[in-house]
């Protein structure tokens, strides 16, 4: 990793909710539409975002994952906070985590399936068909970390929210999977020090 990683602030923001998420559903690398809560979201998560950066903002780095529901919340973030709405990169290694042939399926469903029993027993290990373990996600987004050269917005999924927390705090692999991303609230990482602003 990056020498200067540690060194940098990130605020790490997750999309809003999607018509999937009101189903329960896991969309891996699969897609689905913002609902209109979720873009409300986005634009409370801007509104903090220009609150605890201040005038940092024109000077980000701003990173989305390329999937269109990350692409879209960053667009209505660059928008709200006044600059332009493809003032943003897009990075592959951003990308929720490939759950393979159980995208879009629903946990208990995927749970119960005879190939999905495996990620009960082994999270950080196990590998959905044709998809890839945690600790796959792990080490993609810890590559992304290490292209870091300054301050960064990152917007992106729970699945990947948690890896760049992990990295930055030094989690074990049950600490990582234990903690959920909301989607309105902003996690700045900054100074060996991680805080989740809600309000």
């Amino acid at each position: 990793m990056a020498p200067n990683f540690k060194h940098l602030t990130l605020y790490v923001v997750r999309h809003g909710q999607t018509v999937t998420n009101t189903k329960s559903g896991i969309m891996g690398q699969n897609d689905s539409p913002m609902t209109a809560k979720g873009k409300d979201q986005v634009r409370f998560n801007t509104h903090i975002l220009k609150r605890e950066a201040g005038a940092q903002t024109a000077t980000l780095d701003f990173v989305s994952s390329p999937l269109h529901r990350a692409c879209q919340a960053m667009e209505i973030v660059l928008t709200e906070l006044g600059q332009g709405p493809d003032d943003y990169r897009t990075d592959r290694r951003l990308m929720e985590t490939d759950f393979g042939l159980h995208s879009d399926w629903t946990w208990d469903k995927m749970n119960a399936d005879p190939h999905g029993k495996g990620y009960l027993t082994d999270q950080w290990n196990y590998v959905r068909p044709d998809g890839e373990s945690l600790a796959d996600v792990y080490a993609r987004v810890g590559k992304f970390l290490a292209t870091l050269d300054r301050d960064a917005v990152i917007l992106t999924h729970n699945g990947v929210v948690r890896m760049i927390r992990a990295h930055y705090l030094g989690l074990s692999p049950e600490e990582t999977v234990a903690y959920t991303q909301p989607n309105e609230g902003v996690m700045k990482l900054s100074g060996g020090k991680e805080i989740l602003f809600r309000d």
